[in-house]
């Protein structure tokens, strides 16, 4: 299974375009980082006798640890906050889970407490691929 497999779907045009304006640097900033982690990620997992049962990157996400001041480490989360509430990704905590005990799969859940992993909608991907090419 390729890495981009889950996000197949065919994003619309006017929902990518309608989502970019609106984000600020930092936002921006974090749909490249982890469209990066995303992809290098992919290729380690891809490496032959990489456990084929362990594809932890298309059920979590990739991993998140935030690093800074406390005031960097806070806006850093609401950033989160606010493109989990765009569409763009989700917050996952592969340590607790959701409330039925597996992963988020939807933004209606409940977020978790502490976000370990983040994981890209089809609609994050397409943005963050936007950017990225922007960003060239």
């Amino acid at each position: 299974m390729e890495w981009d497999e889950p996000y197949k779907v065919p994003v619309a045009e006017a929902a990518i375009v309608q989502a970019m304006p609106k984000l600020s640097a930092l936002q921006k900033h974090v749909l490249r980082h982890l469209y990066q982690c995303r992809i290098k990620q992919a290729e380690y997992e891809s490496r032959p006798g990489y456990l084929a049962g362990c594809k932890h990157l298309n059920t979590f996400g990739s991993k998140w640890r935030a690093g800074g001041t406390p005031a960097q480490r806070a806006s850093l989360s609401r950033a989160l906050a606010r493109l989990e509430a765009r569409g763009l990704l989700l917050r996952q905590n592969s340590y607790t889970g959701s409330e039925d005990g597996g992963c988020r799969t939807d933004k209606s859940q409940t977020p978790p407490k502490r976000t370990v992993e983040v994981l890209l909608t089809p609609l994050g991907v397409a943005v963050a691929k936007r950017l990225t090419s922007d960003a060239v």
